[in-house]
């Protein structure tokens, strides 16, 4: 009889913890998930980079603005949150200020890094508040309805 991934594991702290459970599942699934299982290229052609990990981003929450095609919002941009864009969206139904504990959810300020939803970018795009953008680690996904040139007028230049 085969046995699942589950059921492999041992019966001993940390494995037999529910959370570790959940993690190892949500991981390989991860793994299932994303493009042909490979890594991942932004808009420059190269190997995504890391959006940021403090706080934690990406669909995936591994830090990465990953493609999944199981994500509505296509969190597939990485962007520099500047108050004005934070305001924005809250004013739009979407509030990344305020932490929410109970998701590991510090609430974002100026400054910080964070994959945000395309469609959202685009629309503080129309609006003039769109946030920069780090093109290292915004996903390729973005140029099949951004052009290049347009992320580079709002990219962030790191120092």
């Amino acid at each position: 009889m085969k046995k699942t991934l589950l059921e492999l594991l041992p019966l001993y702290p940390p494995y037999s913890s529910t959370f570790f459970k959940e993690m190892l599942v949500f991981y390989y699934y991860k793994k299932t998930m994303t493009i042909n299982n490979q890594n991942q290229l932004n808009v420059l052609g190269e190997e995504i980079e890391i959006c940021s990990c403090a706080p934690m981003t990406g669909w995936f929450r591994d830090g990465y603005c990953n493609y999944d095609k199981n994500d509505g919002g296509n969190h597939s941009i990485c962007c520099v949150m500047d108050d004005n864009f934070l305001k924005y969206s809250k004013s739009q139904g979407n509030d990344l200020i305020t932490p929410m504990p109970i998701y590991s959810f510090p609430g974002l300020k100026d400054g910080d890094h964070w994959c945000i939803c395309l469609d959202r970018w685009k629309q503080a795009l129309l609006d003039g508040l769109a946030p920069k953008v780090i093109l290292e680690s915004t996903n390729i996904v973005v140029l099949e309805s951004v052009p290049l040139e347009k992320l580079k007028e709002y990219q962030f230049n790191k120092k």
